[in-house]
Formats: structure tokens, sequence, C-alpha cells
């Protein structure tokens, strides 16, 4: 027979408490029944409220247990005339419970979810076979922190350096280390914390998890000579070093300067959307683990059909990505821009003073379609069958803080908006305070109707989590997949408490969205499979509409394929570096492109550019070893050139050839050996 704790409360002793910066009030309880029954027994006894269950736990211990813990162990009090109603958040029940059950006063125990055990086991069977770098390629959601945390503890790793150009996740990992029992014996170190007149300094009694920007090791110093606090540190030896958001910037000469001043055995780097990292060519499936929105979502489905049995996949909404042109009745109002650049988005909401729109006629026009009740006229966000009243909190993203400026001013005057309490997350947030995130949250918590728009032209677009976003306004012209897809995935939050099961991308330049959606399918694709196959598979997962003849209709693979293959950009894929792996060598290659010429790739040229540091410059390796490395770094990179210049070639040869090609094999068994 089972045995359950559960906590109740009412709207008034909870959120309303909350609300008040009161502790709210739980009543605590145990029951051999249904939790839900046995509340419904006690409904209107002694109560004057509904009572909401908030959480409840199978266990075979007592509430007299509980009760015990958190009053002697914790410092809770009972309330209400000193019945089994306390003063106390949930987490203070849940690290009751834990140290009933494990002896460790943490809120969370739960377990790693099975692609995240894949992750870890992966990574470490590549690691014991000698490999240095793996890496997490995992869609946001995915639970990269909590993993590599668990990867940590697996490797027994004991000082652990993240280090990241997005310092705004500190909150995540601080979160998930200091929450859960399994990571009881390591210490969080902050870096910002610390300074030249206290350095940081590792603990001896527990493992050390230290994190960090490249921005504040750096500082402004163009040189990279490193902060006076960072001397010591540098001069440690590492077990793990992992690279967080490893997408943005972790690919400049500056950042690459820093990791090659410290010393690590092993390397693990994370990002949601590691698109340029996948294109390089250095990463191949045995040191790589995936993990797409289709993967989770085939999850999700699966777990559907069991009637949600569990729900490790409930809470991870479903996307809908609607896009729109800007037609006629918005552009006739344009002046801003010629017919011959076609819609555009930067210009389209330009605005040259902060306060009003360039095209402030066209975007009128533009923010009334957005609210037509008749879906004959146009199917408007706010209005159509399937959204309507379900956007409550909106991620606006546009493409600069004049924009940003103009915008706000503009909904707060637009009797259409007038529920919705509009908020800036750029520049200095409109005087509310550097803390963006905690802004955002605030007016969440406080808007008198539930109901924000947050603006940003990049602020929060990674490694956040507002779980009460649920759809984004794609309204800027950003062109960089990695950048669109951290974006959409931010509103893909779980937020159980508001029933949220799907979420939404309003995009109003419908072919860039065709083409983020292919880049993103063609990149991700695993062994085996191909682009076109895989974009079904998202589809499936994604239901993308666009408004045509008046309505909105659902876009095929073919519409996808047909935008996001370019002519011009296909064939310069063949010189991307993603198009060779450099590993093993032997004598008979090198013969073979010893009298090739190389050419220089336009990737490789465009991170040589990122920045002013001058490659080799090393202020703790001796000069000659300097020399060794750039001298074997320039030698494997003059190999690749060589091989991308024949791949290059690859497209020419098979137009002119008269035999027909439909795989390698084809072509390197060709009969017409002397053009190839």
């Amino acid at each position: 027979m089972s045995h359950y704790i559960y906590a109740y409360s009412t709207q008034h002793y909870f959120e309303n408490h909350i609300k008040n910066n009161e502790l709210p009030w739980i009543k605590i309880g145990s029951t051999i029944n249904i939790p839900q029954k046995r509340i419904r027994e006690q409904d209107k006894t002694a109560n004057p409220e509904v009572l909401n269950l908030i959480k409840y736990w199978e266990t075979p211990h007592s509430d007299h247990e509980i009760h015990r813990i958190l009053e002697t162990d914790f410092g809770v009090l009972r309330v209400r005339d000193g019945r089994e109603w306390f003063a106390c958040t949930i987490d203070k029940v849940d690290s009751a419970i834990n140290m009933i059950k494990n002896g460790i006063p943490r809120p969370d125990s739960y377990l790693m979810r099975d692609e995240q055990r894949e992750a870890v086991e992966k990574a470490i069977s590549f690691f014991r076979k000698g490999g240095k770098t793996f890496l997490f390629n995992a869609k946001m959601r995915f639970g990269k922190t909590f993993a590599a945390y668990q990867l940590m503890k697996r490797l027994s790793a004991q000082k652990i350096l993240i280090l990241t150009y997005v310092p705004v996740a500190v909150d995540q990992w601080a979160t998930d280390l200091d929450r859960h029992i399994d990571f009881e014996n390591y210490k969080f170190l902050y870096a910002l914390d610390f300074d030249k007149n206290n350095p940081i300094n590792f603990s001896k009694k527990k493992g050390n998890v230290l994190f960090a920007s490249f921005q504040d090791i750096l500082g402004n110093d163009l040189n990279s000579v490193p902060k006076a606090k960072w001397a010591k540190i540098l001069d440690q030896h590492y077990d793990l070093i992992i690279i967080d958001e490893a997408h943005w910037g972790y690919g400049t000469l500056r950042a690459e300067q820093i990791m090659k001043k410290l010393s690590y055995d092993k390397l693990l780097l994370m990002s949601g959307t590691p698109l340029h990292l996948l294109m390089s060519g250095d990463f191949t499936i045995d040191d790589t683990y995936t993990w797409s929105y289709m993967d989770e979502q085939k999850k999700r489905s699966d777990e559907e059909k069991t009637n949600w049995q569990t729900e490790n996949y409930k809470w991870l909404p479903k996307m809908n990505l609607f896009t729109y042109e800007l037609g006629e009745q918005i552009l006739n109002h344009v002046s801003n821009y010629s017919s011959n650049e076609g819609p555009n988005l930067a210009s389209f909401f330009a605005s040259n003073d902060s306060k009003s729109f360039v095209n402030k006629a066209a975007v009128e026009k533009w923010a009334d379609l957005l609210w037509t009740e008749d879906e004959r006229i146009f199917p408007s966000p706010f209005n159509n069958n399937i959204t309507s009243n379900k956007l409550n909190h909106l991620f606006w993203f546009l493409s600069g803080v004049n924009s940003i400026n103009a915008m706000a001013k503009f909904l707060r005057e637009h009797y259409r908006f007038k529920d919705y309490q509009i908020v800036i997350a750029a520049d200095n947030n409109e005087g509310a305070g550097a803390d963006t995130l905690l802004n955002v949250r605030k007016a969440i918590l406080s808007a008198p109707n539930k109901k924000t728009i947050t603006l940003s032209c990049g602020k929060l677009t990674m490694g956040v989590t507002i779980k009460e976003w649920n759809s984004v306004f794609m309204l800027s012209n950003t062109e960089s997949p990695e950048q669109y897809w951290q974006t959409v995935f931010r509103v893909q939050s779980s937020n159980k408490a508001d029933n949220k099961t799907e979420c939404f991308v309003f995009d109003f330049e419908p072919n860039r969205a065709f083409k983020m959606i292919y880049s993103y399918n063609e990149i991700l694709a695993k062994k085996g499979v191909s682009t076109i196959q895989t974009i079904r598979e998202f589809l499936d997962c994604m239901k993308v509409l666009a408004y045509s003849d008046n309505k909105l209709v659902n876009i095929d693979e073919k519409k996808i394929v047909s935008c996001g293959i370019n002519p011009d950009e296909s064939i310069k894929k063949f010189e991307s570096k993603r198009t060779t792996h450099i590993v093993k060598f032997d004598q008979a290659i090198y013969d073979m492109l010893k009298h090739i010429k190389g050419v220089k790739n336009k990737i490789f040229e465009s991170e040589l550019t990122k920045s002013p540091i001058d490659e080799g410059e090393d202020l703790r390796n001796s000069r000659l070893k300097i020399k060794v490395m750039k001298k074997k770094s320039e030698y494997i990179e003059s190999l690749r050139q060589k091989i991308i210049s024949i791949i290059k070639n690859l497209p020419v040869f098979m137009f002119i050839s008269d035999e027909k090609e439909e795989c390698l094999e084809d072509i390197l068994k060709t009969k017409e050996m002397k053009l190839f």
C-alpha cells in the first residue's frame, strides 16, 4: 500500500503571501489514499478557500517526521494555532524529505533523463580512450548544466573551470550545483565575487567549481594580459574545463589565447546551436553528442501515447511558427526604402531619434492588422483561432536600441496594447537597473493584467530562462542561424504552473524563416539521414504556417528546400572546413597533396579577423614552444586548404563530366581521370 506526504495551500495563504514578500503557509499531511482525493475530503472543512495541491511525495515516512525536521533542523514555525500548517517554501519541504531519505538537506534529488545519461556515458567513453575535447550539441531545455555536473562527478574531477562569454548564465550554474543532493561535495565559486585584494582560493575540503567569463579574465586589455586576481588561477591545473555557450566567442583568437594559458586534462564544449563549430570540420560523430528539437519532441510524443504516465517531456512545449509577409496594404505606407530592396524589418522599424518610427504610418497599419478580428482580412496573432487569448508574456526581438525605444513608446500609446506592460531589455534598461533578468521577472510578477511584452535586440537571448514567455516576435533582420534559434527557443521554457504545452513564433520575413529552418536541419542531420528527410521530421514536430491568399497554410519540405538552397551558397559549402577532418594522414596522402596549391578559406579568414591579437603570442610558453605550436597549426591548416582546393572543384567536375555521378565512389572511380 502506498503512503504519501502531501502539501497544499490556498490562494490567500500562498500567492498573496508571496506577493506581499511573506513566507507562504503550507499544510503538510500524510495519507494512504491518492493525495488529490484526500484533499477533496478536507476541502471547505475549516478552510474558507479552495485547497490547491502543491506537491506530493511517495515515501514510507510519516508527516510527523517531516514536521520535526522542519521545526528542529530548519527553524520553521507552525502557524494557524500550531496545527499542521507551516510558514515555509516548498523547497524547505523538499529538503526535509531529502534529509530523511538521503541524509542531505537539499531540495533537488531528480535523476538524469535517458538522453542526459547517454550524453554523459558517450563523453566518458571518449575521454577514457584518450580524447581531450567533447561537444554537447544539445538544444535549450536539454539540461546541459545538470548533465555537465554529472559528467564532472563521474570523472571524479576536483578542479573545474567554467568559462563563457555569456555571464548571465551564472544563476543556472550556481542553482544546479547548490540545490542538488548529488553535488553536496562541491563548492561553487563566482569569479566576480573576488578581486586583486581578495584573490580566488580553492577549498581543500570540497571539489571546486569556478565560474568565470572571458571578459572578466581579460578585461578591456587587447593584449590579453589577465587581471591580477587571475594570476594564481592561470597557474592551476584543471581536471575539467567547461565552455558554456561555446558558439558565442569561443572561436575568437582572444578566447584561444586564454585557453593556451590554461593547463587541463579534459575540455567540454556546450551549446544549443553550435552550428559554426559543426561547420568547422573539427568535430565528428565520435566526439559529439547531439540532441535536437526533433529528438525532444519525439520523446514527448511517445510519452503522450502513454497518457503521460511520466511527465519528463510533457512540459517541453511544442512550437508553432507563423510567417507573414509585409503585404501591400502595409508597404504602401512605407517611405524608408525602395521597392527593389524588398521588405526589410530593420528599415521598416527604423527610428532616428528613439522616439518615433521613420515609417510611423506603416507601423500603425501593421499594429492594427495584428488585432484584426476578421480572419478573411488577416489571420492576426492576437485574434486567430489558434493563438487567441494565449499570448500573455511576449518577447519581441528587434534590430537596435533606437527601434526598441520607439516601439516601447508606440505600444504604450496604442489602444490595443493597453493591457500589456512594456519592458525594455536593452541599453540601460530604461534606468530600471543593470540586472536585466531580474527586471523582467519583477515586471512579469507585478504586471496588473498578467501580460507583458519584453523588447530586446540581444539581451536575454542566451543562457537564461523566463518560463512565462510563450511567444516571440522576430522583428529583426538577423541572418545568423545561431542567433535566430537561440532567440526562438527562449519561449520554449517549461511552465507547468501555467499548463504551457505549446508556444509560438511570429516571423515577418517568411523567406528568412524558411532559410533558418533549412540551415538548422542541414547542419544537424544525423549520419545516414538526408537533409530533406530531417526537414520532414522537423515539420512533423513544429507546425510551420505561412499567410498566403488571405489564410494561413501549412508549409511543406519543398518550400523549405527551395528557399534554403541558394546555388552560389551551395557551391561555397564545398569550401567549408566541415568537409575535412584532419585525423590520420599516411604517406600516400601526403604525396598526393604535395603539388596541390591550397586556397584561402573564407570561414578560416573570418575567424582570423575576429581578434586583433597576433597568433602565437603566449606569455607562459617559451618562444620555442610557440614557434613549434604555430608551425604545427599552420601545417595542419595548409593540409586542410589543399584538400579544400580539390573538393571545391567537385561541382564543376560533375557539371562538365559526361558520366553520371551519384555518390563519392562514382567520382573516385571516374573513367575521366584526366579531367578529374
